[in-house]
């Protein structure tokens, strides 16, 4: 089948269209956060800003879980033709895990900066 694109290439779009999805949000994310820290507002205290940072990591975890979830289900369609065997749940389950823990790893980093920003 020449005219059909072969896994590699199939993996290589999705991955492409998960990290333009990833991008897109980051920088929503980015502009929300600007938003709020130049409006007219008093500065956080630092009372309030791990739980906002721990709000801002649980957005990201949903939407990477879910962006991941969907590489995962693709992923499974490319690479188990049948899909009776469950394989296909297994790669939507994995992407998932892998998106929700990469979320948690980026909001971990981020209070341990802040701590450690806190303790010098």
């Amino acid at each position: 089948y020449r005219g059909q694109p072969n896994r590699i290439q199939c993996m290589q779009t999705w991955n492409q269209i998960y990290l333009s999805v990833e991008l897109l949000l980051l920088l929503q994310l980015q502009k929300e956060i600007t938003r709020m820290s130049s409006s007219g507002s008093k500065p956080l205290s630092s009372d309030e800003k791990i739980p906002r940072i721990v709000q801002i990591g649980a957005e990201k975890m949903v939407v990477q879980g879910v962006a991941g979830l969907v590489m995962g289900l693709a992923a499974g369609i490319v690479l188990s033709r049948g899909g009776a065997s469950g394989a296909r749940k297994i790669l939507a389950g994995f992407g998932a895990g892998c998106g929700v823990g990469s979320g948690w790893t980026k909001t971990s980093i981020e209070i341990d900066d802040f701590l450690a920003s806190q303790s010098k």
